[in-house]
């Protein structure tokens, strides 16, 4: 449970780190801030294993302490009449426990195990619903058919002005009205079955496909399902997919330099159809109108790609959030404790009478102590009485 802790506490660092570096990179060109979110993401997966690698190094971790209820009985002394019993030697227990008896010390709710299963069936419910949109997009590339002959030689003309090496496979779907891209092993360019794909589209497409946008994205959605709970894996998600669609966009103006007639087309694209679990063009709402005004804006200069030390930067931060994350080791600090005197020593005295009334000597009485956790034995003397300690 202690590394769960600390991962989680490493994992939130790193979101966190990560939420504050785009907020100051706002300004940034979209392939800068989509590489801060990118190496946030990979930071997300090397927390854990940073945090099991600080466990074991010989080193002081810095502790965080976090208050922890402490659950003591409080122990005193007790005074009781034991039931009277037939013979003198019998054992006294039953009557006596019932009598001398403490509540039980109360057991701390089962807190970790409800908000691991609340975890748990969060993330399978999340996973469950990646997978359907995955089979989905998987039968679709299946019944999709193949592109028309003189669409791979202008897909090729791009690919290779974006030093593209491998092309993508290339098919038609009457499920878009867009062109996509998909699969993360093998990527695929998704047209519509009319044909409709405009020069500026292929080239935002295949840009995807250059920059690596597929596998990222779709790592990002895996930690989203896993990390549901987690608004910043969320907000890291969202972070993602809008500057890969900007950075995409510099790549269109950098080729083509045709704003108005590229916003034109972002507007026209955001009223057809996607399927889920593809990366496409069209974005709607804010996103859309947040795009159409950097496109139009003359004074955004288009980035096509981070330079090595924009790159090298970003890895170096990165890591050193990750170690620094790892290190952090939360502590449960022990609440207030109930009021008792660590060295003070519970006291259980009684008396033994006959069905008389007269004192009877020599009875064995034995206890069961939930504070020691064990049976204490005593034997009445000539007035009956007896003490427990």
């Amino acid at each position: 449970m202690t590394i769960l802790t600390d991962a989680t506490l490493a994992v939130t660092v790193v979101l966190t780190l990560g939420a504050v570096a785009a907020l100051v990179l706002r300004r940034g060109s979209p392939a800068l801030r989509h590489a801060a979110w990118r190496a946030t993401l990979a930071g997300v997966w090397l927390a854990p294993v940073a945090v099991i690698a600080a466990g074991m190094l010989p080193v002081q971790r810095p502790e965080i302490a976090v208050p922890m209820p402490r659950y003591a009985p409080t122990p005193r002394a007790i005074e009781a009449e034991v039931a009277p019993v037939e013979e003198p030697v019998a054992e006294v227990t039953a009557d006596t426990g019932r009598a001398l008896a403490e509540p039980a010390a109360p057991k701390p709710p089962p807190v970790a195990a409800i908000l691991l299963s609340l975890w748990g069936a969060g993330a399978l419910v999340a996973l469950v619903a990646l997978s359907r949109d995955a089979t989905a997009l998987r039968t679709l590339l299946t019944d999709a058919n193949g592109a028309p002959g003189d669409r791979p030689a202008t897909v090729e003309f791009i690919a290779d002005r974006l030093g593209l090496r491998r092309l993508p496979r290339i098919v038609r779907s009457p499920e878009v009205s867009v062109p996509a891209v998909a699969g993360w092993l093998r990527p695929t360019l998704v047209l519509p079955a009319d044909g409709r794909a405009d020069e500026a589209a292929l080239i935002h497409e295949l840009a995807h496909v250059q920059r690596g946008d597929l596998p990222t994205l779709t790592a990002g959605r895996l930690t989203a399902a896993v990390w549901w709970w987690h608004p910043l894996a969320w907000l890291m998600l969202r972070g993602l997919a809008a500057t890969a669609e900007e950075a995409c966009d510099d790549v269109v103006l950098a080729l083509t330099g045709a704003r108005r007639e590229y916003a034109r087309m972002l507007t026209d694209w955001a009223e057809r159809t996607s399927v889920a679990g593809a990366v496409n063009c069209g974005t709607r709402g804010k996103g859309l109108v947040a795009r159409v005004r950097r496109v139009l804006d003359e004074r955004v200069r288009p980035v096509m790609k981070l330079s090595a030390l924009a790159r090298i930067a970003v890895v170096g931060c990165a890591l050193i959030a990750v170690v620094a994350a790892g290190m952090l080791h939360v502590r449960g600090a022990e609440g207030q404790p109930a009021p008792t005197d660590a060295g003070e020593q519970v006291t259980i005295t009684g008396r033994v009478v006959g069905p008389d009334g007269e004192a009877i000597a020599g009875a064995h009485v034995g206890f069961f102590s939930p504070w020691a956790r064990r049976w204490v034995n005593a034997t009445s003397g000539a007035d009956g009485r007896f003490e427990l300690s």
